[in-house]
């Protein structure tokens, strides 16, 4: 046995020794539990954001925009810490979050790695924030020592039901601490992830199978690989705990579910293989996995199997370690993580109550997808919605009469998102308009079920604070939009000092006085139901009235048709370059950022490069680049960026909607005193580098 896996022993150990600490979380976690993070510069991290806090309820203080410009397959510690990191805490203090954060997800465009250790160790982006603690407090960490309570508690006695999460676990009761995050990525879209469609496909089927009691199957494959042997132990006592809940389950010989058309989950052993010829088909909610070595390294030029393939056929989450682990089960989940779910748990719920040491593992998929919850129909008596309130109101939940055996625990009250009151279920909650700005709210009653998995069923109610001498913030907004045109805002408030225009809470632009516009460029908002919102300002910042929340309805662009056509049909492999004094070149491939120079262009020269490419489908694809100096692109005379200036450690993200065919990349460009660099990945799934099999030149 090797050093680092007698130690990694003996890190468990002390851990399960530890156990007597651990105090059981009683909630369960929703969307006002979640702060979801957005790259607010890249087109797919804001489109997929806007759907799913549209189809997920999450409250706008909720979702924390980061302007993230750095590399996103793997990052540093140091930059994790001070760009995403930081940030992240500090928006969730600031708005007074604190309490109700549970999970941490990311939505695409950040990396799926972090280094740590001087550089030489790796843990996955979600594994890291799970010990956000740990990775401020120390400059050296060791991910590799940090087991999960949570997970330990559970996998310790697994007669036991899984119970719901909250942050502040893990210590004894009273004790000061800070808290463990759960985490998750919605999608991957670079490199070997997904697309941005099929990550939105297998988003909106894993919401719509909340609640849906499947009657699939969970398939766990045994084979001789010793990605399956290293968990086949736990496989009789998962299926029979399934079976006691009413959920088929079988283990199975193979390395896959061939040619079954119910899995409703399935935990895989197997390097690589190929799902589309398995001809197996996944019901919406199922989590599929596979306990291999690189199945969460998205590079796009490694090798074996990613799970995005999974998440590609339609499952609802899955998962992937990002660095060789070796075969230790507690680095994966545990056969237990089908069982925990099927008890109701939520998906992010049951992976991290299923792994041990969840640092180098990568989650990915629908956090909240719960098919087996059973949730309670509740409403709010005492206030209508969109009604307006001037005085107290003291306000109630009802449990419709049809959900009277549902038993609760509690009653959580949010208003606009933050937590405002914890009652008993059948308590009144003194909403108090004096403590808010006139204009648009929102109230949100949440019930816990009493019951391990402490499941949330919620009522949620617009209304309006108005007083005597209220005015009324008027804006107006048009319904929809085109991604890449311009819309105008007009807003107008008697004696403000400012109207402030915001994406979810992110501000996006300002009107100076008490009337107005905004010209917004919707290539800051994403595509698909953008949340936007105003708010008036008074002297000092005061906020003085908020209008009611509005969606915009961002559509994909009219795909490219290319007119033009190359003087002949024969293409060679490559990039054309030329540059002043007339010389040129041709590039066989960008693999790396030097690759103009080596094609004999100087520093501080102007330079062009062109090439043909394929397109097999209709769809939005894009280019990631990073360079130094001045560079515009285009895509068959279309501009997508023009006259950006950078010095090769700013990301930049070109979308482009393209018709199947035939079309023309063109860039120009001119580097500072140092010789031109050009890191440049283009596609859709895999997003690659360019080389000349795919991009060529006429002859």
């Amino acid at each position: 046995m090797s050093r680092a896996v007698t130690a990694f022993l003996k890190c468990l150990l002390a851990a399960a020794i530890a156990l007597s600490l651990f105090t059981s979380a009683q909630a369960g976690l929703g969307p006002e539990n979640v702060c979801l993070v957005v790259n607010s510069r890249s087109w797919a991290s804001l489109t997929i954001a806007n759907h799913y806090a549209a189809w997920r309820k999450i409250p706008a203080q909720n979702i924390v925009h980061v302007d993230w410009a750095a590399q996103i397959d793997v990052t540093s510690l140091d930059e994790y810490r001070l760009k995403l990191l930081t940030p992240i805490l500090g928006e969730i203090k600031a708005r007074g979050l604190e309490r109700q954060i549970d999970a941490i997800v990311y939505s695409s465009d950040f990396p799926y790695a972090v280094r740590y250790g001087e550089g030489r160790e790796v843990a996955s982006l979600t594994g890291v924030t799970c010990f956000a603690a740990q990775a401020l407090a120390s400059d050296t960490p060791d991910f590799a020592k940090l087991m999960s309570p949570y997970a330990i508690e559970a996998l310790t006695n697994k007669s036991l039901p899984g119970v719901g999460f909250r942050s502040r676990i893990g210590r004894p009761a009273g004790t000061p601490g800070e808290p463990m995050y759960l985490s998750a990525m919605l999608a991957y879209t670079s490199g070997r992830g997904n697309s941005v469609a099929e990550a939105l496909a297998y988003l909106e089927r894993s919401v719509k199978a909340d609640g849906a009691s499947p009657r699939g199957t969970i398939y766990y494959c045994r084979n001789r690989d010793i990605r399956s042997t290293t968990r086949e132990p736990g496989f009789a006592t998962a299926v029979a705990r399934l079976k006691k809940l009413g959920v088929k389950a079988e283990v199975i010989a193979g390395e896959l579910p061939s040619g079954k058309q119910d899995v409703q989950g399935a935990m895989l052993g197997v390097a690589k293989f190929n799902w589309k010829q398995s001809q197996a088909t996944i019901l919406p909610g199922a989590i599929c996995e596979h306990l291999t070595s690189y199945g969460g390294i998205l590079h796009p030029r490694k090798g074996q199997t990613p799970f995005s393939e999974l998440l590609r056929y339609g499952a609802a989450g899955s998962s992937g370690t990002v660095i060789e682990p070796y075969a230790l089960a507690a680095k994966f989940p545990d056969p237990m993580m089908h069982v925990y779910y099927a008890e109701g748990n939520t998906l992010l719920e049951a992976f991290y109550l299923s792994i041990i040491a969840p640092y180098q593992l990568l989650v990915v998929g629908d956090p909240l997808c719960a098919p087996w919850a059973h949730t309670a129909k509740i409403t709010v008596a005492g206030l209508e919605a969109n009604e307006s309130i001037s005085a107290v109101r003291e306000v109630r939940v009802d449990i419709a009469a049809s959900e009277k055996g549902h038993q609760a625990a509690a009653c959580e009250w949010f208003v606009d998102g933050r937590r405002a009151a914890v009652t008993k279920p059948d308590a009144a909650y003194s909403l108090d308009p004096s403590t808010l700005s006139p204009g648009a709210h929102e109230l949100r009653a949440v019930v816990i079920a009493a019951m391990p998995q402490a499941t949330q069923s919620r009522a949620i109610v617009p209304f309006v604070v108005s007083t005597a001498d209220m005015a009324e913030l008027a804006w107006t907004c048009p319904e929809r939009a085109v991604f890449g045109e311009g819309v105008t805002i007009d807003a107008a408030f008697a004696g403000a000092v400012e109207i402030e225009l915001y994406l979810d809470a992110h501000s996006i632009g300002k009107v100076r006085g008490d009337q107005g516009q905004i010209v917004v460029d919707t290539t800051r908002l994403g595509m698909g139901p953008a949340r936007l919102s105003v708010e008036a300002h008074g002297p000092g910042g005061k906020a003085i009235a908020r209008g009611a929340d509005k969606l915009l309805k961002i559509s994909q662009p009219a795909p490219l048709v290319n007119r033009r056509q190359p003087v002949t049909d024969r293409l060679l492999r490559g990039i054309e370059v030329t540059w002043k004094g007339g010389q040129e070149s041709v590039a066989l491939s960008a693999l790396e950022s030097d690759w103009l120079a080596k094609t004999g262009v100087p520093a501080a020269t102007p330079y062009t490069a062109s090439a043909w490419f394929e397109v097999s489908r209709d769809d939005v694809y894009q280019f990631q680049l990073r360079f130094n100096g001045e560079l515009s692109l285009t895509v068959d005379g279309t501009p997508l960026l023009s006259q950006k200036k950078a010095k090769l450690k700013e990301l930049f993200y070109a979308p482009v909607a393209l018709k199947t065919g035939r079309h023309l990349l063109e860039i120009t460009g001119q580097s500072d005193t140092k010789p031109p660099a050009l890191d440049l990945r283009y596609g859709n799934t895999p997003v690659d580098y360019i080389t000349g099999e795919t991009f060529r030149h006429a002859e």
